[in-house]
């Protein structure tokens, strides 16, 4: 697999797990899907990343196949988009900002830390669900369709 420069490269920002939850997608008259399935699990993922220290806004529906969760800790924000059902899947996308990026020596390692401690606790929460179902990815493992690992980061990374 390809390595860059990149400080947040080695965290695995793509969440794939099996869950038993509430079916709560709506279809209209026509049959057609008006709410995506996942809508409770948003809501409850977003109160463990609001545990974990961040300020989130309200959970929001992602176009019509899933459900966003953006956020704030500090100074970084980042989004949680959350789809599918069979299996789930959770990806993190940091949104990078301009004044963070212009003389910000830390900026990357922060980003990469946050990262690390809300992936943690998504793992704890969804983990108590179906441990043995939850997968994490970097962008490039998941397009390449890898076995996973069972954290967002080695445990050599994480110390």
């Amino acid at each position: 697999m390809a390595t860059t420069n990149d400080d947040t490269s080695a965290v695995r920002t793509y969440c794939e797990f099996r869950a038993d939850t509430v079916d709560d997608a709506q279809w209209d008259d026509s049959g057609e899907l008006s709410r995506p399935p996942g809508r409770w699990l948003a809501r409850r993922l977003s109160e463990v990343l609001s545990l974990s220290g961040a300020e989130i806004d309200a959970v929001r529906q992602h176009k019509w196949y899933g459900w966003q969760i953006d956020c704030r800790r500090g100074r970084y924000r980042f989004c949680c988009i959350l789809q599918g059902g069979e299996p789930w899947l959770l990806i993190t996308v940091p949104k990078r900002q301009l004044w963070c990026s212009i003389g910000a020596g830390s900026y990357r390692e922060d980003l990469r830390s946050l990262c690390i401690d809300i992936h943690r606790a998504l793992h704890e929460h969804i983990g108590s669900v179906n441990r043995s179902t939850v997968r994490w990815y970097t962008a490039d493992e998941y397009d390449n369709r890898c076995i996973g690992a069972t954290a967002p980061v080695d445990d050599s990374q994480s110390g």
